[in-house]
């Protein structure tokens, strides 16, 4: 059903007798919020809410279960609350972005956001969340109820002003890739090496100063991306990251690294360029590092 641009304020709680209902095109209107009889749409599939006035979604999404595409892009008041209450019970996995169109699974349910201020602390409610892609949002601190997610195994925060990590981050059980590149973060929790699942860490152009000494924690690790930020040294810990395959910390004012780096038995790539490893160390690096490794400086 297409009613698409016609100007309309509410709808009718009649919607959901509408039980074989499909789709739903509601893009160009001004509606601020839905009828709660919307849960009754147990057939509805994908729903296009793009460029209304949404603010509230007193909506349980629960028995929704063919839902897999929900479009809330350009509601820019959106109440990110009131959403997370509303699908917190949704039984399928969920992924919430704010990037374009991603491809398009029937088994989990597909929410996309307009950029959006704070994350909230209901997020923690979602608990079939599983993965958090956001871009270009103001977050600010990320709230301790994150770690209460424990389907999720994606978390990207791009260029979301993220200014600090709750200490209790690393309780995420089940976190394989993380990426908060472009943010403000100075230092990391130490509850970081938690993450036994972990295996992709992105944390380029932000202003950290150090890496916690539980980062060697984390043994199945293979990627790590420190690129940009103000790291001095590294902990003689990185050593026991016997998977790391990739390790760049160029445009870092580091000049030395920890003889344990020959523990690194997996190392393909070694980025060093920008940093003020001198020439005779990188020769000694590259003497204690397997032969597959490149450096780059």
């Amino acid at each position: 059903m297409s009613l698409f641009r016609n100007n309309i304020e509410k709808l009718p709680n009649e919607i959901g007798e509408l039980k074989s209902l499909k789709t739903l095109n509601l893009r160009l209107n001004k509606l601020k919020t839905l009828p709660t009889a919307f849960s009754n749409l147990s057939e509805l599939e994908s729903v296009n809410l793009q460029f209304n006035e949404l603010v509230n979604l007193p909506v349980n999404f629960k028995d929704m279960k063919n839902l897999y595409w929900l479009d809330l892009d350009h509601n820019d008041s959106i109440n990110v609350s009131s959403l997370c209450k509303a699908v917190s019970q949704y039984p399928n996995p969920i992924v919430i972005t704010t990037y374009n169109d991603p491809k398009i699974n029937k088994d989990t349910l597909f929410i996309k956001l307009p950029y959006f201020s704070t994350l909230p602390n209901e997020i923690g409610l979602i608990k079939n969340l599983s993965i958090l892609n956001l871009v270009n949002c103001n977050i600010g601190k990320m709230p301790q109820e994150i770690s209460k997610l424990s389907s999720i195994h994606e978390i990207s925060m791009i260029a979301c002003n993220v200014t600090a990590l709750p200490e209790n981050f690393g309780n995420i059980p089940n976190l394989v890739k993380l990426n908060l590149g472009r943010n403000k973060l100075t230092n990391l929790p130490k509850s970081l090496g938690n993450l036994k699942k972990i295996r992709s860490i992105n944390l380029v152009y932000n202003n950290i100063d150090g890496i916690p000494n539980t980062i060697g924690e984390l043994h199945q690790l293979e990627e790590l991306y420190l690129y940009k930020n103000n790291i001095e040294r590294l902990p003689s810990q990185i050593g026991n990251l016997s998977n790391l395959q990739i390790l760049n910390i160029s445009e870092n004012p580091i000049n030395e690294l920890p003889k344990e780096i020959n523990g690194l038995h997996s190392l393909l790539l070694l980025d060093l360029r920008g940093t003020k490893i001198t020439e005779s160390i990188r020769t000694k690096i590259q003497q204690i590092l397997p032969n597959q490794c490149e450096v780059l400086d």
